[in-house]
């Protein structure tokens, strides 16, 4: 466990003081970012007395290794009070044994007031100094979230341990904190590039150049879709004519079937009806005669599934109707020959 101490803070908000609180903090916004964040959460309420609440920590950083921390306050308005701070300390190099007592290199500092200021520090080996990091932007929303935003090459590192402090100094210098986490650190790798946008790094990324609308493995591809094993049951007559209702059967519970009359089935129809699985009949079809060139189509699909798509068509005597099975693509396009379709990883 790292010890804290609230010299540490005090000693920060000092130097701030004396170094003129470095540059205003922007008023909203933060750069998109090409990973999903890293949540951290911390207790609402656990603060003591008038220290800003930390409720929540997002981690991300882009392309460029630009990393934003967001800080969710539980009390919007409690970074503007004089007095008031948010400090985020880092330790680049995850070792105890190097930077302050704590093992911290770096901090970043919001400071309340009227401005509102932030800076970034150092320490020097014997002390915390006021540093130049081009890189750092601070900012806060209408919610009371503060963003900062920093290069990893600032830091000196893309694999660090981290703390988040909120603090309340009243004027007899007595400090008033909120710690997050309660203990220890959190830790975050710095990820990147995302190529195909779907929030993994390429390095977690199996298939970087693809982005996946249904990826249950959580790996960048994909599926593995499961493949429909519908099937069609009709009976007809060598002229082609339905001598019962068109059937579809063997279907997954949640499946929506669509049967569209393409041509020559005497019907302007298309039907879409949802199953709660096993089997269900088109019942305008009776008695129907679907002749030499007719064409229906019934396609059976579900989310996560590689569909099924049956088409029928008119051949004339003596076999009345032709019948052609293949599958649908889970990523759309042309029905093909189920051999030919892979069902993902």
């Amino acid at each position: 466990m790292r010890r804290r101490t609230g010299a540490v803070v005090l000693t920060i908000a000092i130097a701030v003081a004396v170094a003129g609180a470095g540059a205003s903090a922007a008023p909203f916004g933060r750069s998109p970012t090409a990973v999903k964040p890293v949540v951290f959460t911390d207790p609402s309420g656990d603060a003591q007395g008038a220290a800003p609440d930390i409720t929540r920590v997002q981690v991300s950083n882009d392309d460029a290794g630009v990393v934003t921390f967001q800080v969710d306050l539980r009390n919007a308005n409690t970074i503007a009070v004089d007095g008031s701070a948010v400090e985020i300390f880092v330790d680049a190099d995850k070792s105890r044994y190097t930077g302050d007592r704590a093992g911290e290199e770096y901090a970043l500092g919001a400071f309340g007031g009227n401005p509102a200021s932030y800076d970034f520090f150092r320490w020097d080996g014997s002390q915390w100094v006021v540093d130049d990091a081009s890189s750092l932007e601070v900012s806060k929303n209408a919610s009371g979230s503060l963003f900062f935003k920093i290069s990893s090459r600032d830091l000196l590192s893309k694999d660090f341990e981290f703390e988040v402090w909120g603090v309340y100094t009243d004027s007899a210098e007595n400090g008033f904190f909120d710690y997050a986490p309660d203990s220890d650190l959190w830790g975050y790798v710095v990820h990147g590039p995302d190529s195909d946008g779907d929030g993994l790094p390429n390095e977690r990324d199996a298939c970087p150049s693809v982005k996946p609308s249904y990826d249950p493995n959580h790996n960048g591809c994909p599926g593995p879709y499961r493949v429909m094993s519908a099937k069609l049951t009709l009976a007809w007559d060598p002229n082609g004519t339905f001598l019962r209702p068109l059937g579809v059967s063997r279907l997954p519970a949640g499946a929506r079937v669509t049967v569209t009359c393409r041509r020559g089935c005497g019907l302007n129809l298309q039907r879409t009806v949802g199953s709660d699985g096993g089997s269900i009949g088109f019942r305008q079809f009776k008695g129907r005669t679907l002749g030499r060139g007719g064409l229906i189509e019934v396609r059976a699909t579900k989310k996560g599934w590689i569909g099924y798509v049956g088409l029928i068509r008119g051949v004339g005597p003596p076999k009345g109707l032709a019948i052609v099975e293949k599958c649908q693509p889970p990523s759309g396009g042309a029905p093909a020959p189920c051999s030919t379709i892979g069902q993902g990883s």
